[in-house]
């Protein structure tokens, strides 16, 4: 048997057991600083009827409870659950499995209740999660951000999400916005996810003249006969469908400014 440590960065200094350092061994034992009974099951309404969670339930850490269940409810508001197609491991006590396949003496966030895995079947280690193949879930990305979770796609794991920021009382990080200008309501769809306002780059064209279209094999918005007759290209979100992207932005291709009006979650173009 062996012993390890860890100074985990949410629970402070860890020390548990091992049968033996071997890649993603399970963890026999937390000896010191964490305590398995603080996960507890947890019912996601969100995910009922998904395999692996059928009846919705997942075991999590108890003081993370409310922030995913904001993070499913956020992903409910703007209808991106369809995307996920499998739940898996909440809670598993074992050594991390990095992409790399080197043996780590650190014990995976799983092993607290503090991680989800989405889609493994689809998205194995090392996979390039671009957003445009099977079991994607770079849509589901930004809302567990913004709710304080970190997405492992950088580290050659995307089907991982996990808590990296603590939220004790969470709100909803997806709120409807406004477009106003001139004192005219504007037919924008947009939403304020994460602290930044995403407007429709359709209904944005179809107000203010041009096409939108998504660049083949990739999250790029290109917006086609801006007024100067060139056309751009952004960064966008898609949701219920459509591509979205930043409101600054956008206005500024157009050569506008904007300004915000937060006790009406109202965003104003200004020529």
């Amino acid at each position: 048997m062996e012993t390890g440590s860890y100074s985990h960065p949410l629970f402070g200094l860890i020390t548990f057991t091992v049968d033996k350092w071997e890649y993603g061994a399970p963890i026999l034992n937390f000896t010191s600083g964490f305590d398995l009974n603080d996960v507890t099951n947890l019912v996601v309404p969100e995910l009922i009827g998904k395999p692996g969670s059928e009846d919705g339930v997942v075991q999590f850490h108890k003081r993370f409870h409310g922030q995913a269940l904001q993070a499913f409810r956020d992903l409910g508001t703007l209808n991106l659950i369809k995307y996920i197609h499998q739940v898996d491991a909440p809670l598993f006590p074992r050594l991390k499995k990095l992409a790399s396949g080197t043996v780590s003496h650190e014990p995976s966030n799983h092993s607290f209740g503090i991680a989800i895995d989405l889609n493994e079947d689809e998205l194995p280690l090392n996979t390039n999660d671009t957003g445009l193949i099977p079991g994607t879930v770079r849509p589901l990305a930004p809302t567990f951000i913004a709710l304080g979770f970190r997405w492992l796609q950088n580290s050659g794991d995307p089907m991982h999400f996990e808590i990296a920021t603590p939220i004790d009382h969470p709100s909803s990080s997806v709120k409807p916005v406004f477009v106003d200008r001139a004192n005219t309501r504007l037919a924008i769809q947009a939403y304020l996810i994460g602290g930044h306002t995403m407007v429709s780059t359709a209904d944005f064209a179809a107000v203010f003249g041009g096409s939108s279209r998504l660049k083949q094999g990739s999250y790029v918005v290109i917006i086609q006969t801006l007024p100067n007759g060139t056309e751009a290209s952004f960064d966008c979100q898609i949701i219920e469908n459509r591509a979205y992207s930043m409101v600054t932005l956008l206005a500024a291709a157009y050569g506008f400014a904007v300004s915000w009006n937060n006790g009406t979650r109202t965003v104003t173009i200004q020529s």
